[in-house]
C-alpha cells in the first residue's frame, strides 16, 4: 500500500482542525444566544408552495404561455385560522370561511399577468382555478384558505371557498353553488362576457338576481405541467347537468385579515428575518402593568405592518396588536394584559412580492395580579369606656369606592369583622369605634383586592381599652353627735350607677376597719344610711364600690365622727346637708334643743307681762 505525501497528510490533517474550529464556533454561538435569551422559543416555520398557471397570449388555443406563482405562509397566520371556529352548520356558516384579504397578494400577482391579456377576467379565474387544481384531492371538514394552502390538501367545498377567496379579492363578482343533491359544491363567477375558453359545446351558468354566474368546477387534480387540461370556467361536469344548485352570495365575508400570504410570479421569494424580540421592563409582570415589545426585521421595509399575536396557555392565537416598521426595519409595542395567566406572544410580517412573510421566535409573560399595600393607624392607643378611637387608613395604589374589612381580635389569632368601610376617590377610609368593654384589641384593616392588584392585609394595631373612672363620695349629716342620737351617711357615684352595692366600713383607729353596712343606690346613684352609734368616742367612716364591667372601682374619702356625752351641740358649720332631710324621729345634733331655753322663755314673758301692768298704772 502506497501512502499518501506528507504534504497532503499535512493538508488532511489542518482540514480537519479547520472544520474542528467551525464547529466549535458554531457550538458556543448557539449557547451564547440560548443563554442570552432563554425566554425566547426556536424560530418558526414558513410553508412555501409553488405553482404552475398559464395564460393565452396569441390566437385561441395556440399560444398558452406558462407562469410559475410562488406562495409563503407564515406559521403565525396558519395557525391564527386553524383556531378560528370551523362549525358548519348551514349554508350561512361557509361565509365566514371566505377570507379575501388574506389571499389578496395571489389575486394581485395573477392579475398582474392577466391583465394585459385579452378576455382578461376570464384568463384571471382560469388561473386562479389551475393552481387549485394542483392541490390533492382529500375529502375533509370546511377549512380556511390559509390552511387549505399549508395542509395542501382539500375537497370540492375547501376548494370552492379558497376559489372564491381569491377571485373576491380580485373584485370579481363570486357566489358559492351548493349542488345539495349531489353533494358537491364550485364556484359561480360572473362575467361581462360569455367565457370563450370552455371547451364544451355550451357554456353553463347559474342565472341568479338576472346575472349570469357561470360555472367553475374547483376539483380535478392537475399537474402543473398539465395545467391547462382542467376546468375552466363555464364548463360543467356530467353529473351536474341536470341538477339544480343553491346559491350562497358572499355578502357577509371577512373584510380584512390580520395578515397576508405573500406571492410573487416567475421569481422566488427572498427570506426575511426577525431579530429576536426585546421587552422591558424585566419581570415580574402585572396585570394592567404597560410592557413594551421591540424588535427588528430585515431587510428593512418601511412602512409595512408588523402583526403581534397573542395566546394563553395552549388556547388559539389571537391578534393582540399591529404597528408598522420604522425606516430602521424597527418596530414597538406597547402591551398591557388585563387579566392573570401565562401569555404567549410572537410578531409576524406577512412578506411582498419579493419577501415571504416571517415570524419572530414565541416569547413568554408570567402575569399576576399587581401587588397592593394596606395602611391603618389609631388616633390613640389607650382610651377609657365609652371614649371614641377613630381608625384611619388607605390604599395602595390609589383604589377608589373599595370595601376594606375592619377586623378585631382580643388575643392576635382569632378574628372577628368589627365594621366594613369603603374608601373615597383617593383611597383613604375611616372609622370611629367606641368599645364597651375593657379589653385590649388588636386591630387589622383587610382588602381582598380587584381584578388588577393582589389583596392586602394592614400591620396590626393596639388600642388598650380601660375602664372608666368612677368617683365615690361619703359625706355625714354631722361631724359631732350626742350618744344616743342618729347620723346620716349619704353619698353617690359619678358617673350614675342606679342599684349599685356600696359598702360602708367603720373604724376607731383609722387602721383596723370592719363592715358597717351595704347599702343599694337608688335611681340617681345616691345612696343614705342612718346609723345610731352605742358608744362615744372617735369614728372613722369610708364608702367602697368595686365598680362594674364599664367603671373602675372606688373608695371615699375617710370622714371622721365624734360621739359624746355633752348636751351642747358645738359649733359644726361646714357640715353639708344630706340630699334629703332626716325624718324628725332621727334627730341629730342640730334638732337638739337644750333643757333651760323653756325655763328662759316663760322667765321672759312674765317679766315682759309685769312691765306691761307698771306702765298701765302709771297713765
Amino acid at each position: 500500500m502506497m501512502l499518501p505525501p506528507r504534504s497532503a497528510s499535512f493538508a488532511i490533517e489542518k482540514g480537519s482542525w479547520l472544520i474542528a474550529k467551525i464547529i466549535m464556533f458554531c457550538v458556543l454561538l448557539t449557547l451564547f444566544f440560548g443563554l442570552t435569551f432563554p425566554q425566547s422559543y426556536a424560530s418558526t416555520a414558513t410553508y412555501k408552495f409553488s405553482y404552475t398557471f398559464y395564460v393565452e397570449n396569441g390566437l385561441l388555443w395556440e399560444n398558452w404561455e406558462p407562469h410559475t406563482l410562488y406562495v409563503s405562509v407564515t406559521q403565525s397566520l396558519y395557525e391564527y385560522y386553524e383556531g378560528k371556529d370551523h362549525s358548519c352548520y348551514s349554508d350561512s356558516d361557509y361565509l365566514k370561511f371566505i377570507t379575501p384579504d388574506a389571499v389578496k397578494p395571489i389575486s394581485d400577482r395573477i392579475w398582474s399577468i392577466c391583465q394585459s391579456q385579452s378576455h382578461s377576467e376570464e384568463q384571471f379565474a382560469n388561473a386562479a382555478l389551475m393552481f387549485i387544481h394542483q392541490i390533492p384531492y382529500v375529502i375533509g371538514s370546511p377549512k380556511y384558505p390559509a390552511e387549505t394552502i399549508v395542509e395542501n390538501s382539500g375537497d370540492c367545498d375547501v376548494f370552492s371557498l379558497l376559489a372564491a377567496s381569491v377571485m373576491k379579492a380580485k373584485g370579481m363578482d363570486v357566489v358559492l353553488l351548493d349542488w345539495k343533491d349531489e353533494s358537491h359544491m364550485n364556484v359561480g363567477v360572473y362575467l361581462a362576457e360569455t367565457p370563450v375558453y370552455a371547451r364544451q359545446s355550451s357554456v353553463w351558468y347559474i342565472s341568479y338576481n338576472s346575472k349570469r354566474y357561470y360555472i367553475a368546477e374547483c376539483t380535478g387534480y392537475c399537474s402543473g405541467a398539465n395545467a391547462t387540461s382542467g376546468w375552466r370556467v363555464g364548463e360543467c361536469p356530467d353529473s351536474l347537468k341536470q341538477a339544480s344548485a343553491t346559491v350562497i352570495p358572499l355578502d357577509a365575508v371577512e373584510v380584512a385579515s390580520p395578515a397576508q400570504v405573500s406571492a410573487s410570479v416567475d421569481s422566488d421569494l427572498s427570506t426575511s428575518y426577525f431579530a429576536t424580540l426585546v421587552r422591558s421592563p424585566q419581570p415580574p409582570y402585572y396585570v394592567g402593568q404597560q410592557i413594551q415589545i421591540q424588535g427588528t426585521i430585515a431587510p428593512i421595509h418601511t412602512g409595512k405592518n408588523v402583526v403581534l399575536y397573542y395566546r394563553t396557555g395552549t388556547g388559539s392565537w389571537t391578534v393582540l396588536s399591529t404597528t408598522t416598521m420604522d425606516s430602521s426595519g424597527a418596530f414597538s409595542f406597547t402591551v398591557t394584559f388585563s387579566s392573570v395567566g401565562t401569555y404567549y406572544l410572537r410578531a409576524s410580517w406577512s412578506g411582498d412580492s419579493d419577501h415571504e412573510g416571517a415570524d419572530s421566535s414565541i416569547i413568554s409573560f408570567n402575569v399576576s395580579l399587581a401587588p397592593s399595600s394596606i395602611y391603618l393607624t389609631l388616633s390613640t392607643s389607650t382610651i377609657y369606656i365609652g371614649e371614641t378611637v377613630t381608625i384611619t387608613g388607605y390604599i395602595s395604589p390609589i383604589h377608589s369606592y373599595q370595601t376594606v374589612n375592619l377586623n378585631y381580635s382580643t388575643d392576635g389569632d382569632n378574628w372577628l369583622l368589627l365594621t366594613q368601610v369603603v374608601t373615597d376617590v383617593d383611597g383613604y377610609f375611616s372609622y370611629q369605634w367606641t368599645p364597651t368593654l375593657s379589653e385590649t384589641f388588636y386591630i387589622m384593616a383587610l382588602w381582598l383586592g380587584d381584578s388588577d392588584h393582589q389583596g392586602a392585609t394592614s400591620d396590626v394595631q393596639t388600642v388598650i381599652v380601660y375602664k372608666a373612672p368612677s368617683k365615690l363620695t361619703l359625706l355625714l349629716s354631722s361631724s359631732n353627735i350626742n350618744l344616743g342620737n342618729t347620723v346620716i351617711l349619704f353619698g353617690e357615684i359619678q358617673p350614675t350607677h342606679q342599684y349599685a352595692n356600696v359598702v360602708l366600713y367603720i373604724s376607731e383607729n383609722g387602721h383596723q376597719w370592719n363592715l358597717l353596712a351595704t347599702v343599694k343606690t337608688d335611681i340617681q346613684g345616691h345612696y343614705t344610711y342612718q346609723w345610731t352609734p352605742t358608744s362615744t368616742g372617735t369614728y372613722y367612716l369610708k364608702a367602697h364600690w368595686f365598680g362594674d364591667a364599664d367603671h373602675t372601682e372606688d373608695e371615699s374619702n375617710i370622714s371622721t365622727l365624734q360621739v359624746t356625752y355633752s348636751q351642747t351641740n358645738p359649733d359644726d358649720q361646714g357640715t353639708p346637708n344630706p340630699p334629703s332631710p332626716p325624718s324628725p324621729d332621727n334627730q341629730g345634733s342640730e334638732n337638739y334643743i337644750p333643757i333651760y331655753l323653756p325655763i328662759v322663755l316663760v322667765a321672759a314673758s312674765i317679766v315682759g307681762i309685769g312691765l306691761f301692768l307698771i306702765w298701765r298704772k302709771r297713765i
